[in-house]
């Protein structure tokens, strides 16, 4: 069926549209000789005490997933404390999200049908709110997506097109929004380096006007990892903000330095954050140690901030895969984030 041919990219507009981040399901899903089962992921806050890093007692983050023996997510729960918020998310046999919770006050379900899918959320009396209708092309690209809410006054409308080259494929949005009766266009380049796998390497987006907002470029390196982030303001092309990012060889982000905000391409902010790790035998980060710091706009040293992130990783035929019985029951709501300060 072509339901099953939905693109990531096709999944991550209806996502962002609907407000929705996944944070640790990636390629830790299968190593090279075992598939995760489960991963539960715990933030606290940390401190600096006699040149060491400890743990502090407030939980900041809290995820989990469930992994079926294919290495498919089918389960996962997302909590935050800054954004006081927690997502539980399920998915159906073919890996497709099926049901998203927030906040345990309204659902949101997805139904798929011939390059078709309608994500309906619901309020906490079951009256449909936000209905989100994508159209897919035959290789799962979106070519429509419409979003309407209940009282159906107020919607907006993403056109997709999409120009092919050998090396480049040049996705267009048109974006109308019925509140302000306008279209706001936007152009992204993906450039196509294996067969069924491209990246972002450029992101153009314009003002009602038609003239250009932004430009956003994005570079990798020889391992296809991206290092930096560069956005531009308007026709101009000023430098905005410049992300950068370095890996050890694990594939793992080290160090990444923000600069936002320049005059005569020179920052006035700065936000640099390094990253330590400790692994298992499958090469996984059970550990992770963050730490952040930040200039004021006088360029002035601010606060350092710590973070410690610890991950417990259970891979089908561990010898505790039985251990965690709550784990398999989507009923399962992780751990209750308490801000203790």
């Amino acid at each position: 069926m072509k339901t099953k041919k939905i693109t990531l990219f096709a999944m991550a507009i209806a996502l962002i549209s609907c407000g929705q981040q996944n944070s640790i399901r990636n390629n830790d899903n299968v190593s090279k000789s075992k598939i995760v089962k489960y991963c539960q992921e715990i933030k606290y806050n940390a401190f600096e005490k006699f040149g060491e890093i400890e743990q502090g007692e407030d939980i900041l983050e809290y995820h989990f997933y469930r992994n079926n023996q294919l290495g498919q997510t089918v389960f996962n729960i997302d909590y935050s404390l800054n954004f006081n918020s927690i997502t539980i998310s399920s998915y159906d046999k073919d890996g497709l999200i099926s049901t998203i919770i927030d906040n345990e006050t309204f659902e949101r379900r997805y139904f798929y049908g011939n390059n078709k899918v309608d994500i309906f959320s619901y309020k906490k009396n079951g009256d449909v709110e936000v209905k989100i209708s994508m159209e897919l092309d035959n290789n799962g690209n979106p070519i429509v997506l419409d979003r309407t809410w209940d009282d159906e006054r107020f919607y907006r409308t993403f056109a997709f097109k999409y120009k092919n080259t050998f090396e480049n494929v040049e996705t267009s949005t048109n974006y109308f929004n019925s509140i302000v009766q306008d279209n706001f266009p936007m152009r992204m380049i993906l450039e196509i380096k294996k067969p069924v796998m491209g990246r972002i390497i450029r992101e153009d987006q314009y003002n009602f006007d038609g003239t250009l907002k932004s430009t956003t470029k994005y570079e990798y390196d020889s391992d296809d990892q991206l290092i930096k982030v560069s956005i531009y303001n308007g026709n101009n092309q000023v430098l905005n903000s410049i992300q950068e990012y370095t890996y050890n060889e694990n594939g793992d982000v080290i160090t990444s330095l923000n600069q936002s905000l320049y005059i005569n391409n020179n920052p006035l902010f700065k936000m640099l954050k390094v990253y330590a790790y400790k692994y298992n035998s499958e090469n996984k980060w059970i550990e992770k140690t963050t730490i952040t710091g930040s200039t004021t706009l006088k360029g002035e040293p601010d606060n350092t901030e710590y973070t410690i992130t610890k991950r417990k990783i259970v891979y089908y035929g561990d010898s505790d895969e039985k251990h965690y019985p709550e784990w398999d029951s989507n009923e399962f709501k992780g751990i209750l984030l308490k801000n203790k300060k």
